[in-house]
């Protein structure tokens, strides 16, 4: 931790811990670069969490300039007039696991129309049944 604290010129205390102040202990000798848990000093679980909270706060507020910059107008293809054809349904289930996967959704969603899109998503091997 020494060597990454020297080659991002933190400074450090007398015990190699990152040096913080007493109101900010998660913020380091350079702007923009947070510390949180053991490298900033001895700690319990519940104290590293709360200053990577704080750290994670800081960073948005840093970011926050450039939020909405690389927002782009979203362009959608025309819309298809449907009105004298039947009613079609989409059913999309993820296959990931028996919490969903695994249950009897398929013979359940089959009963909901005369048509129904059957297309199990598989995480795994990316391949449609």
């Amino acid at each position: 931790m020494v060597d990454l604290a020297n080659n991002l010129s933190i400074e450090l205390t007398e015990g190699n811990f990152c040096e913080t102040t007493n109101f900010q202990p998660f913020a380091t000798s350079r702007d923009g670069i947070f510390v949180c848990g053991a490298f900033q000093g001895p700690k319990d679980i519940p104290e590293s969490v709360m200053e990577a909270s704080a750290a994670a706060c800081s960073t948005g507020v840093n970011l926050s300039p450039a939020r909405g910059s690389l927002v782009k107008e979203q362009e959608f293809p025309e819309e298809s007039d449907i009105s004298g054809q039947e009613p079609r349904i989409g059913v999309f289930v993820c296959n990931c696991g028996v919490n969903i996967g695994g249950t009897n959704m398929w013979k359940k969603t089959s009963l909901l129309a005369a048509k129904i899109l059957r297309t199990r998503w598989s995480r795994l091997s990316k391949s449609r049944n």
